[in-house]
Formats: C-alpha cells, sequence, structure tokens
C-alpha cells in the first residue's frame, strides 16, 4: 500500500467512527469490494463483460449498497474508470472529490 492509498484508506475509517462497529474492518471490506468493482469497469471500458462478470458486477453493487444501507450510508456508482467508481453518501455530505459529490473509495 502506497502512503497516499493509506492516508485515505485512514481518512475513511474516521469518517466511518462512529458508524460502524469496528471502522476499520468495515472500511478495509469496503475497498475491497470497491477495487473489485473498479477493475470490471476497467475492463468494460475495452470489451464487452462476460456473461459471468456482468453477474458479478451486480452482485458487488448489491453487496456495497447492503453494507453501506446497514450504517445508514448512502452509495454511488459510475462506470466510467478514470475516476471514483463507487462513491459513499455520508449524511453530513463529507466529500473527498472535486465535484464534491461524495466520498470516493473505489
Amino acid at each position: 500500500m502506497t502512503r497516499e492509498q493509506a492516508r485515505a484508506f485512514a481518512d475513511l475509517a474516521l469518517r466511518l467512527d462512529g458508524l460502524a462497529l469496528c471502522p476499520i474492518d468495515f472500511a478495509e471490506g469496503l475497498v475491497r469490494l470497491a477495487r473489485s468493482y473498479q477493475r470490471l469497469q476497467e475492463t468494460a471500458c475495452n470489451r464487452e463483460l462476460t456473461r459471468r462478470e456482468k453477474t458479478r458486477e451486480s452482485n458487488l453493487e448489491r453487496r456495497i449498497a447492503e453494507e453501506c444501507k446497514a450504517i445508514g450510508l448512502g452509495v454511488t456508482f459510475s462506470g466510467d474508470p478514470r475516476g471514483f467508481v463507487v462513491k459513499l453518501q455520508f449524511p453530513d455530505g463529507a466529500s473527498n472529490t472535486w465535484g464534491q459529490d461524495g466520498w470516493g473509495i473505489g
């Protein structure tokens, strides 16, 4: 993990403090799912996704949304891998993106 990635992970864990029972584990799980989703979106830019990959994509979206809903967060998904493809919507509107449209994690 690079220094920048470690800092972004720590910022996310701090944002989740008080929302999740164990914010570091929760953040780690969300980031792992978001990275998988990111890789699928990169693949989708290069070629058509297979049926299995499309199923994986919808399963990842569902799992991420369920995890976020459980602690009161919203989530948005984007198919453009040049930016964040998964953005969390915190109740206080906190953002780490230039567009101030969510907390990008993947």
